[in-house]
């Protein structure tokens, strides 16, 4: 689940800074934070996490480790299954 979390943080940072600072500190930050979901995220095995890391490594524009995680994302996904019903 900290990945889950630590994805947000990337996320509300990219989106918070974007809009009002952007000068070579953010710029690295969010970087710094992309890089660190970028070389995490074969470890995530729950879908919803997944699905959160996929998006800020997106939203960052990491590339290549977002298609990466990306294809993970897609081969987690599971058919018939629900959890709410």
């Amino acid at each position: 689940m900290w990945f889950y979390q630590f994805a947000h943080l990337s996320l509300t940072m990219i989106m918070f800074f974007f809009t009002y600072f952007q000068n070579d500190d953010v710029l690295e930050a969010i970087s710094l934070g992309a890089e660190f979901l970028a070389n995490h995220y074969h470890e995530i095995e729950d879908p919803f996490e997944m699905s959160i890391v996929t998006y800020a490594l997106q939203t960052a524009g990491s590339g290549f480790s977002s298609e990466l995680a990306y294809l993970k994302l897609r081969s987690m996904k599971r058919i018939g299954q629900s959890m709410y019903g």
